[in-house]
């Protein structure tokens, strides 16, 4: 017990680093990398499993995370910024090869779900944070209609030029999305004339672009 309220008095008073771990055991908090990325990716988790040779469980605990990290990882970088190692790990160019070895199989990682929950979604916009929102959703066997889609291009200009680079990379997650089921209509809401819609996630509406923009739009 008072070695547990020893590490709690040093912790409090800034004297001990609570980013690394204490006598051998566990972090007292996530990993500085882990804390500042806007998703909250196991970085640590991923780099453990990749150091044990595990390739396929790294690319699994990622995708829990973020479906598109080829997209947005590069463009972020805010894990690499937030490194304390002496020596940084270039963690957003390791998470982009990542997310390019599960874009690049998508016979693996976007698979159309086994089930059928017979609900249908619309996901109106913004477009970026809806394709992330897409993936999950189908995996839960929902049928899923992004809505006001266009060009990558377009869907990225709000987040400037160094997102703009990266429109490839976004037309290529998106036929990902379409393999596994995901349908895209360039219509808005009111032009849909498919199967109605049992939700529609207006996720602009919660949160304004300009908060989406600051947070990388990841929510």
């Amino acid at each position: 017990i008072l070695m547990i309220l020893s590490i709690s008095s040093l912790k409090s008073s800034g004297s001990i680093d609570t980013a690394g771990s204490v006598m051998g055991g566990k972090r007292l908090e996530p990993p500085a990398c882990q804390a500042a990325c806007p998703a909250g990716v196991d970085l640590a988790g991923i780099l453990q499993l990749l150091r044990e040779g595990s390739l396929l469980e790294a690319q699994r605990t990622l995708m829990k995370y973020l479906p598109m990290a080829r997209t947005v990882c590069r463009a972020c970088g805010r894990c690499a910024g937030a490194c304390v190692k002496s020596q940084p790990v270039g963690l957003a160019n390791l998470m982009d090869w990542l997310g390019d070895t599960i874009d690049s199989h998508p016979e693996i990682f976007f698979i159309p779900p086994s089930g059928d929950s017979r609900k249908w979604v619309a996901l109106p916009s913004p477009p970026v944070s809806a394709l992330s929102a897409a993936y999950y959703l189908r995996r839960m066997g929902n049928h899923v209609v992004v809505l006001n889609d266009g060009p990558a291009e377009e869907s990225l200009a709000p987040f400037g030029e160094r997102a703009l680079s990266l429109a490839h990379r976004l037309a290529r997650y998106k036929e990902n999305l379409a393999s596994m089921g995901v349908l895209f209509s360039p219509g808005s809401l009111t032009a849909w004339t498919g199967e109605p819609f049992h939700q529609v996630l207006d996720l602009e509406s919660r949160f304004p672009r300009t908060e989406l923009t600051g947070r990388m739009w990841f929510e």
